[in-house]
């Protein structure tokens, strides 16, 4: 946060002269190479704590995305519930198999895309009000606010040159090993067994033994 700092007294002061001590808004200059960005504000308050359109464009395409995979997952759900799986068989287990791996991958990716927006949208609005406390009092801090502990006791302490809506669309995307990219990662993996699962259940269909996949 920025300090409040003492005048300079003067190199010669006069004799039993008392030293006037002053405030001032400004931070030393050691401070504000490392706190401030070359326009005098914080790090955190670039862009007036407005998105970046990279991130933006970015998270309306998290938003389709999520989208199609909530069609996919319903689809999987409903196919694998409503069908009567011998899983002894094994086209019946293959089925089961393939099916729920679809299923879980394609159910995560849409409750976690849609946690993204949903968070994303939500603390681009502390970002801003963040910024406009600081337009007002030069000595905000922002770490002192509330806001700021539930973004820290969520996805940890915020680096001092991210905003907030920056920190959680790193934490759920946009780092390695981040669940969002994991689960996008797996996708055209969980689409091939989707396909893999519905050719078992034609050729199980088809069988007409007790082998195939009686649907109810």
């Amino acid at each position: 946060g920025l300090t409040l700092l003492n005048a300079f007294p003067s190199s010669n002061p006069m004799p039993n002269q008392t030293t006037p001590t002053t405030t001032s808004a400004t931070t030393s200059a050691e401070n504000l190479s490392v706190q401030l960005t070359d326009d005098g504000y914080p790090k955190w308050a670039k862009r007036g704590g407005k998105p970046t359109d990279g991130e933006l464009s970015r998270v309306d395409s998290v938003a389709n995305f999520s989208s199609v995979v909530t069609f996919i997952a319903g689809f999987a759900l409903a196919d694998l519930g409503a069908a009567e799986i011998p899983t002894t068989t094994g086209l019946g287990f293959a089925y089961t198999l393939l099916m729920s791996f679809a299923a879980g991958v394609t159910l995560f990716n849409a409750v976690v895309g849609v946690l993204l927006v949903v968070a994303f949208q939500r603390v681009v609005s502390w970002d801003i009000y963040t910024f406009s406390q600081y337009e007002q009092d030069k000595s905000f801090n922002r770490k002192g606010e509330e806001d700021y502990k539930a973004i820290a006791a969520a996805f940890g302490d915020p680096p001092e040159d991210e905003r907030y809506s920056t920190h959680v669309f790193t934490c759920i995307y946009n780092s390695p090993g981040s669940p969002l990219r994991v689960g996008m990662m797996l996708f055209p993996p969980a689409i091939c067994s989707y396909l893999a699962a519905v050719c078992c259940k034609v050729v199980a269909s088809t069988d007409g033994s007790e082998a195939g996949l009686a649907t109810a």
